[in-house]
């Protein structure tokens, strides 16, 4: 028995020092073209189960249609967003990281998420509350949506 504390108390260190923060990004691992790849639901929470259903149906509806988005974030602080990788419409505005929030602003609106990001995939999750509280509007009466998280999982592609 103090054999096996020993060698546990031997390889503490190595075990702590392994284990540092991996949530320290920075916009260099964000620089390149990323195209969408899922659109998942994290949690939805509304006043109804028909209105989480129609929630968890219109997220599902987004990830079947609308996997071809994609973002392209420069070295500068800039990024671009297109519908697709042919797309002649695009949208251009700034970003910030900081740790595990990344940051996008477009002219007056800004997108807020926690970020994940490992060598060709990031992943942000993102406050769609009000987002979905206006789809439910027009579909409902009198029904709230308290909360919907949404992730968006991003393939590096140049």
């Amino acid at each position: 028995m103090k054999k096996l504390l020993f060698a546990f108390l031997l390889l503490l260190p190595f075990i702590l020092i392994s284990c540092s923060d991996d949530d320290d990004y920075t916009s260099d691992d964000l620089i390149g073209t990323w195209k969408l790849q899922t659109i998942t639901a994290v949690e939805v929470k509304t006043s109804s189960l028909d209105v989480t259903e129609f929630v968890e149906e219109e997220i599902s509806l987004n990830n079947k249609y609308g996997n071809k988005d994609v973002y392209t974030f420069n070295s500068d602080g800039t990024f671009r967003y297109a519908e697709s990788q042919t797309s002649a419409t695009s949208i251009s505005g700034s970003y910030t990281m900081n740790n595990a929030k990344l940051t996008t602003t477009s002219g007056s609106k800004s997108v807020k998420g926690d970020i994940s990001i490992t060598q060709n995939n990031y992943m942000i999750t993102i406050d769609e509350t009000d987002f979905y509280q206006e789809a439910v509007n027009d579909n409902f009466d009198n029904e709230k949506v308290n909360k919907v998280l949404v992730k968006y999982t991003y393939k590096r592609i140049g």
